[in-house]
């Protein structure tokens, strides 16, 4: 299995698609990664910024 980090651009992305309130699967399709990836980075990287 191959990891990759997210760039910043991506949660850049994330976080902007997630405000506009995007669902995680629509998120997940537009950045090209899985919906398990944008759950986890949502919940551990974005929701301190509500």
């Amino acid at each position: 299995m191959n990891c990759h980090h997210l760039s910043i651009e991506e949660r850049s992305g994330i976080w902007k698609y997630y405000v506009d309130g995007l669902s995680y699967r629509e998120i997940a399709r537009l950045v090209g990664r899985n919906v398990s990836t944008i759950s986890r980075e949502i919940r551990r990287n974005c929701t301190h910024k509500l």
